[in-house]
Formats: C-alpha cells, sequence, structure tokens
C-alpha cells in the first residue's frame, strides 16, 4: 500500500502535467483561432472551403466560430 507521502507526490505529479497540457491546449486554441480570423481576410471565397475541410477533419464550424471569437476578444492576449 502507498503512503499518504506516496499518494501525494504521485498526484501532485500527474497534476503537473495535466495543468502543462491544458495551458499549451488553452493556448492552442487561440492560435487557432488567430490562424481562422487571418485566414477570414485572407483567402475570402477559399475560407468557406476551409471551413467545411476542416470541419470535415473534426474542428466543428461552431467551434472554429468558438475559437475565432476568443482571438479576437481584447482582453485575451497569449
Amino acid at each position: 500500500p502507498m503512503t499518504a507521502e506516496g499518494y501525494y507526490k504521485r498526484i501532485s505529479e500527474i497534476n503537473s502535467v495535466a495543468t502543462d497540457l491544458f495551458d499549451v491546449a488553452s493556448v492552442g486554441f487561440y492560435k487557432v483561432g488567430q490562424l481562422l480570423n487571418r485566414a477570414k481576410k485572407e483567402l475570402k471565397g477559399d475560407f468557406g472551403k476551409l471551413k467545411k475541410d476542416l470541419a470535415d477533419d473534426g474542428l466543428h464550424i461552431k467551434q472554429q466560430e468558438r475559437y475565432m471569437a476568443i482571438a479576437r476578444n481584447k482582453n485575451i492576449d497569449c
């Protein structure tokens, strides 16, 4: 059986890894939103095709719009 110290150490290690992954994911969502906003400006008519292709690959259109809104938010800066 594990001791309290053993549990503490293991839980702390796992929490540290999870926190790091969450931070990376959060920045990733923001960066995806930034790229989508930039693509919207630059691609014009091809932007709809890009969104559809991304949706077909698993990034739902509604989620793309959320990421874009987050990236446009002036209160958030990564």
